[in-house]
């Protein structure tokens, strides 16, 4: 039977809401889905949980500071880390029971978060899927080739440039805008973290890079990339390269969000790589 359950994990003070979408009984490896962000919600990639379609569990959550979970707008910017987040993924498997077997799939910083949690070779993690992602943000902070995006003019690139590079669904679907919606309501995170466009990285994640670490992740994985993705596919496959037992998963007609965008082909695609995953153990 499919199910659909909701719940709370309380910790230093703070609370991460969940969901668990799939069969119980279903004997398949679940899946832990991190969204992007850092800054947005779980209803970005909702789409992911129609993995549970076929049985197999699958555990959406908002990361803290965003949509259900605790927020914390008065928090100093240092307050938002890597650390945290790591913090939260590590006690919330163990909160739903999972410490003994679970595929972990991230998208754009939700995969960046993913390779953290790698690098520390939990006992149970049997594969990544690392969607629309990268291993490095060194460099120069970026910029919107001199648009200023506060005016009407920035605003019109800024919605061009999404349009083309993040969601070419148009209109965006609901879980997109309810996740936009959330991230203006509560941009807290995505500032102190990324700064106050996506085009100027100068926060926390400014410099964040482990590119030089990529050899120790020794479980499967998956790299998914768009042809128009903001994150160019030459990015992933660099990335899939690097790792030690990876393969890469072009979505010709994608951008950022593939799992919205090619949601059949997304499906069949990670579905199948999670199948020979639990098929090899």
């Amino acid at each position: 039977m499919t199910v659909s359950n909701e719940g709370m994990l309380s910790w230093r003070g703070l609370e991460t809401w969940y969901r668990i979408l799939g069969d119980a009984n279903d004997p398949r490896t679940p899946v832990i889905v991190c969204h992007g962000g850092p800054g947005a919600t779980h209803d970005e990639v909702e789409s992911i949980g129609e993995l549970s379609r076929s049985g197999r569990r699958v555990v959406l959550y908002d990361q803290v500071g965003n949509g259900r979970s605790s927020l914390r707008p008065d928090a100093p910017a240092d307050f938002w880390t890597v650390a945290l987040f790591l913090d939260e993924l590590r006690l919330l498997v163990e909160h739903v029971g999972l410490d003994d077997g679970y595929h972990l799939a991230g998208h754009s910083w939700g995969g960046m978060l993913a390779m953290e949690h790698a690098l520390h070779r939990p006992a149970g993690l049997r594969s990544l899927v690392l969607c629309n992602t990268k291993p490095s943000l060194t460099g120069p902070g970026g910029g919107a080739g001199g648009v200023d995006l506060s005016t009407e003019q920035g605003q019109r690139f800024m919605e061009a440039f999404m349009a083309e590079h993040v969601c070419r669904v148009q209109p965006p679907p609901d879980g997109y805008l309810r996740t936009a919606a959330a991230r203006r309501a509560h941009p807290e995170v995505f500032t102190a973290m990324n700064g106050p466009s996506p085009f100027e990285l100068v926060g926390n994640l400014r410099g964040w890079d482990v590119t030089p670490r990529l050899g120790e992740i020794e479980v499967p994985a998956l790299v998914v990339t768009g042809t128009y993705d903001l994150i160019p596919p030459d990015v992933a496959r660099d990335l899939a390269a690097r790792l030690p037992t990876a393969r890469l998963a072009l979505f010709e007609h994608s951008s950022h969000m593939p799992f919205v965008e090619e949601p059949d082909r997304f499906l069949a695609v990670v579905g199948d790589f999670l199948d020979d995953v639990d098929r090899r153990r």
